[in-house]
């Protein structure tokens, strides 16, 4: 039985309002065990969170929120954006 993973996701501001905006996710590929203790790895870790993920779009857009999100829940995120959704909610 393969156990449930969770991953610490930075969106990102969206700076254009209309419905069809891609929203930029930051994945962490550090898993967590349970949701709690990737609520408390976010919780104790934001600051650097937020500066990795702005990084990685050379601090052209500015974090957001940080979610933590099950494996399944991710993969349920990039198929959907794949099928052509702009926007979902996370």
């Amino acid at each position: 039985m393969d156990l449930i993973k969770f991953f610490a996701v930075v969106s990102f501001v969206v700076t254009d309002p209309s419905p069809n905006a891609w929203q930029n996710l930051y994945v962490f590929t550090k898993a967590h065990n349970s949701m709690k203790e990737c609520v408390s790895y976010v919780r104790d870790n934001q600051q650097l969170l937020f500066s990795k993920a702005a990084y990685n779009y050379q601090f052209t857009k500015q974090p957001d929120t940080i979610y933590c999100l099950s494996q399944e829940k991710i993969k349920q995120l990039f198929e959907e954006l794949d099928n052509g959704s702009k926007t979902k909610d996370i």
